[in-house]
């Protein structure tokens, strides 16, 4: 979560004074994974700290209400990147093109040895018989570091394309992390809308019943002479 907060940061900072688009994209990314490992973190310490009817369904509450956002964040980038104009012709020249390019390798550099000590632990964990959750929680924590690689190697191509004055490169790549944002929510939200579902068809059972019946007694009625 530290290593996620200080990376959000840093790519705000440098994405929003070089005018990279994408590195800003990606710098909300990071923010979401801050957001979501809060929620979570703090839905189940009160769900383990208290007791109650209803605290049961606070982590599923939490969850579907991160899904939601990010859903909502990718959305917003999606169409941001298609709709609005880069900022490549006020970037600033000199230094500050360095900096910007040493950022967008440096997100990448981390985020894939997140990917790479994630993967290794859970492997350890597993060859050493250790928790099964403890072990699925590090290979989900693995993929969740190789998707935020992928995405930090597509800001790296909008910025490179944004200090080179191809502002198309930079909307095209804020668009495709938005909609890997978009992906992540959706996925996360599939849970809850199927749990919903279940929810729905349970409560229309009765009328199906009563539909059911209904059709049987048509079906079964004596055809008029």
């Amino acid at each position: 979560m530290l290593v996620n907060l200080s990376l959000m940061a840093l790519q705000l900072g440098v994405g929003r004074t070089a005018g990279a688009q994408a590195m800003v994209a990606d710098g909300i990314h990071s923010l979401v994974d801050v957001v979501v490992d809060s929620v979570i973190a703090l839905s189940v310490w009160l769900a383990h700290r208290r007791t109650g009817p209803h605290i049961g369904k606070l982590v599923p509450a939490a969850s579907a209400l991160v899904s939601v956002l990010i859903v909502v964040t990718g959305i917003e980038f999606l169409m941001k990147g298609f709709s609005s104009a880069s900022a490549a012709d006020d970037i600033v020249q000199g230094p500050i093109r360095i900096v910007t390019f040493a950022m967008a390798f440096a997100a990448i550099a981390v985020k894939a040895g997140l990917y790479y000590g994630m993967n290794a632990a859970a492997m350890r964990a597993a060859s050493a018989g250790g928790n099964a959750d403890s072990t699925n929680a590090l290979k989900a924590g693995a993929w969740h570091a190789c998707v935020d690689s992928i995405s930090a190697g597509v800001a790296a191509i909008g910025t490179a394309g944004t200090l080179a004055g191809w502002p198309a490169v930079d909307r095209t790549a804020s668009a495709v992390i938005g909609a890997m944002i978009l992906g992540v929510g959706l996925m996360q939200l599939s849970q809850p809308l199927r749990h919903g579902y279940r929810v729905l068809r349970n409560l229309c059972a009765p009328l199906n019943h009563r539909y059911a019946r209904f059709s049987n007694w048509l079906l079964e009625r004596p055809p008029a002479r």
